[in-house]
């Protein structure tokens, strides 16, 4: 009997032993429930915090990036505005140089132009001492003087018989005038309505024994402007003698008649004459002006 109780007793402490191992593991299976319930809801409480806390951070450093951002916008757009302003004053002063740089080359090209219409009309004074032909002088100086209106349209008076025969000079018209002067004083002295032939031989015949005033010698200016052949031919050379060639061709318009008709060709040479020597005179005094208005420059 006591062995049965014994026995009893170990098999009930047995049993009890693998209670209280199973109730110990049940609370050991609860604690650790428990405890990692515990650290997930703490872990969960903290990764919350931890996105807050992100989400601040991150916000600050995204407004800290743009503000960052702004002010360096704000830095570029200024340089920006100070270097266009810059990049403006240079090309402002590249244009204004540029402009000096096509004045002065313009103001360069025309007075070298302008030099060269000089030379031109300094060489057509040189031809006119003498009784050279202008027909290929005159052409080539309109060419180089073609932008001056005034030069052309001087030019333009110069006569055809100039350009193709040559201006008489002073010299020349003197000498000419001294063989005229014989034949009107000749034309001068035959009869009225006298046969040509009879006329021209009473005429020198005439004029052979008839006194004149002496060639070279000196007028008297109170013989001026009379209304005689003979005082009207002496007022002429007179004026030639003085190069006065204006009052000289004056002078020949009051002789009338045949002998007029007898002065022509030399009338109009010296016409020629007067008109070139104001051409050239005008042409000289507009080249002045342009060296004048150049020199201004």
């Amino acid at each position: 009997m006591e062995k049965a109780l014994v026995a009893r007793e170990k098999q009930l402490m047995t049993s009890v032993s693998h209670d209280m191992a199973d109730v110990t593991k049940l609370k050991e299976d609860a604690v650790s429930n428990a405890i990692q319930a515990q650290a997930a809801g703490f872990h969960l409480s903290v990764q919350k915090q931890l996105d807050a806390e992100r989400e601040v951070m991150q916000k600050e450093f995204e407004d800290h990036f743009n503000a960052q951002v702004a002010m360096m916008k704000h830095a570029q757009v200024h340089e920006l505005v100070r270097v266009t302003d810059a990049l403006q004053e240079v090309k402002a002063d590249v244009a204004s140089f540029e402009g000096v740089v096509d004045t002065v080359n313009a103001n360069q090209k025309a007075a070298r132009e302008l030099h060269l219409q000089t030379a031109a009309i300094l060489a057509l004074q040189d031809l006119l001492v003498t009784s050279t032909p202008l027909g290929k002088v005159v052409p080539a100086l309109k060419k180089r003087c073609g932008s001056n209106e005034l030069v052309v349209s001087a030019l333009d008076t110069l006569s055809e018989r100039g350009l193709n025969s040559g201006i008489a000079t002073a010299a020349e018209l003197r000498l000419r005038f001294k063989v005229v002067r014989k034949e009107v004083r000749k034309a001068s002295l035959i009869p009225e309505f006298a046969p040509n032939f009879l006329g021209q031989a009473v005429g020198s015949a005439l004029a052979s024994i008839s006194w004149s005033p002496a060639e070279g010698s000196k007028v008297d200016k109170s013989t001026i402007g009379g209304g005689d052949i003979e005082d009207q031919l002496a007022t002429v050379a007179y004026y030639l003698d003085l190069n006065d060639l204006p009052s000289a061709i004056k002078e020949c318009v009051s002789i009338k008649g045949y002998p007029r008709m007898l002065m022509a060709d030399w009338e109009g040479a010296a016409k020629d004459r007067m008109a070139a020597d104001q051409v050239v005179s005008m042409l000289k005094s507009e080249m002045a002006l342009k060296h004048q208005q150049m020199s201004k420059l």
